[in-house]
């Protein structure tokens, strides 16, 4: 198990010292004018082992723990999460997550920020060149980089939530918790970050696939999960010089060399776990977008 670095230790006991002054179960961060949430701060604390399967989100959550440790599973991939890390879980997609409790205290303890509409759509109209230009990541990556900024910022959110429970301070708390996103939207962390809460069209469509690559996508099936008409989805499309074969294409292709290379399944498995049924049509595309048969990736890892 890897060991906490100094800056992930000094923000956790920073937290802890906060969260240990002041007793509290949760508490909403409101936007002074229209009273729309912008987010909503919880303290998750429990005593036992707690396993969620098929968790899916509303909205994106930032998360840091502070006792025990979390396990994320997402189709084979696993993360663990030790106090003091800060990670992000995106919406949308189902996730088996397990809360272990600290073996000295017998208690896990985190802080859960989730992220509102809203707030989303007010960073991206007042910072307009912060969203633009980002471009599809097929893998996400939860765990965010602390940096000594974000770890500030994200203590004086907590600090400024609990003091407004008695002042209602609200526009320093929607100062703070946009000060949190916009200095994401500043690091290296930028692409998963737009990729997880503020997606352009043609990201959230490859987000949607990429769910269930195997089964018979058609462009009246996405536009309902979108909740658009079938015409509103492919003008948009056209608007971002793709379309929804391109995507669904490029998505089932880099899915299917991951788990070529992975070399722990046959090229008929891989082929039916990206939606073609015939094992030569598949291998056919395949090479058509590699220039290399699905067989000399076998051979050549």
């Amino acid at each position: 198990m890897a060991k906490s670095t100094s800056l992930d230790q000094n923000f956790k006991d920073r937290l802890l010292s906060l969260v240990e002054l002041h007793e509290f179960d949760s508490l909403s961060l409101k936007e002074a004018v229209t009273i729309e949430k912008l987010g909503t701060l919880t303290k998750l604390s429990i005593r036992h082992r707690q396993c969620i399967r098929e968790l899916t989100l509303e909205k994106p959550i930032i998360v840091v723990v502070l006792r025990g440790s979390k396990m994320i599973y997402l189709d084979d991939r696993q993360y663990l999460f030790q106090p003091g890390e800060l990670f992000c879980v995106p919406p949308k997609i189902a996730i088996t997550v397990i809360n272990q409790p600290d073996e000295k205290d017998s208690r896990y303890l985190a802080l859960v920020l989730e992220l509102s509409s809203p707030l989303l759509e007010r960073i991206r109209s007042a910072y307009p060149q912060l969203i633009d230009g980002t471009s599809y990541e097929p893998q996400l990556q939860f765990k965010i980089p602390l940096t000594p900024d974000l770890a500030n910022s994200l203590v004086y959110l907590l600090e400024s939530a609990l003091n407004d429970m008695s002042n209602h301070n609200l526009y320093l708390n929607e100062h703070r918790v946009m000060e949190v996103v916009l200095l994401l939207l500043n690091s290296e962390w930028r692409g998963q970050l737009l990729q997880i809460i503020c997606p352009d069209l043609p990201i959230r469509v490859a987000n949607i696939l990429c769910q269930d690559l195997s089964q018979p996508w058609t462009t009246a099936k996405l536009a309902a999960e979108l909740n658009i008409s079938v015409s509103t989805l492919k003008r948009q499309l056209k608007k971002h010089q793709t379309s929804f074969r391109q995507i669904l294409t490029a998505a089932r292709m880099e899915k299917a060399m991951e788990l070529i290379q992975q070399d722990e399944c046959a090229i008929a498995q891989v082929a039916i776990a990206c939606g073609y049924e015939s094992p030569s049509r598949f291998a056919s595309r395949f090479y058509q977008y590699f220039e290399i048969k699905p067989t000399q990736v076998k051979r050549n890892p």
